[in-house]
């Protein structure tokens, strides 16, 4: 079992050093939502939202974290081509550091979809969407470019007279911890929640019976809080 709190520090460091390039950071995850289910296996999910990819040093952003950024990401971003890259590091634990644009972050919550790159050599991030109804489906939009490959990744998506929630629109869903920038990301969430709840409605109308806990994944739906299942379950009362 991991100690929470080298988990909560290293947010908080992450946070530190990138404040100067970032409009706001946030953790995801059982991090955020359900501390005391933590894991070893559990990786620390930090987003770090930044305001424009193509006006941003990558380079002072790696010297900031002592780490190198893979610098086909660093080409995509910086050109505008994709929304969302990531690093990632094992120290006592697993660390994910995402880095999304401020289009991008605007994009999930207007219920849209951003470009994510994905190495050649990593596992393939296909986007994996959950419906209304508990069924799952797999989104393999892609296009390859030089070091690896750029999917499309969707907030929601409305397919086949259904809404599809993927991740990064799970994610605000699931009591996500601001650690920087808490009006700025504040006003976005409550942005996507509105957003969510008017498309739910338009699709579904007011007269059918809809709990967002089944749009919560599978292997992730029996380690969900009650008070947070509760809020799922009445998101639209």
């Amino acid at each position: 079992m991991i100690n929470l709190d080298n988990q909560h520090v290293e947010a908080r460091i992450i946070a530190r050093k990138l404040a100067p390039f970032s409009q706001g950071v946030f953790v995801v995850g059982s991090v955020a939502y359900d501390p005391l289910a933590v894991q070893d296996k559990l990786e620390l999910e930090v987003i770090v939202v930044i305001d424009d990819f193509r006006k941003t040093d990558f380079e002072e952003i790696g010297v900031a974290l002592g780490r190198e950024l893979n610098p086909h990401s660093v080409k995509c971003a910086s050109q505008g081509k994709i929304g969302v890259f990531d690093i990632h590091y094992t120290n006592d634990f697993a660390t994910g550091i995402y880095f999304r644009s401020s289009e991008a972050h605007r994009a999930v919550c207007n219920l849209g979809s951003y470009g994510r790159f994905t190495n050649s050599n990593s596992t393939p991030r296909s986007c994996a969407l959950r419906s209304l109804d508990g069924d799952n489906k797999l989104c393999d939009n892609f296009s390859l470019v030089e070091g690896g490959r750029i999917y499309t990744h969707y907030s929601v998506l409305e397919q086949e007279g259904k809404l599809w929630l993927g991740f990064p629109a799970t994610n605000l869903l699931m009591d996500p911890m601001i650690l920087t920038g808490r009006n700025f990301l504040q006003t976005s969430f409550d942005e996507f929640y509105n957003n969510l709840k008017r498309k739910i409605l338009e699709r579904y109308g007011d007269g059918k019976r809809i709990s967002l806990i089944n749009s919560v994944p599978e292997h992730l739906v029996g380690g969900v809080p009650d008070m947070l299942r509760t809020k799922l379950d009445l998101f639209l009362e």
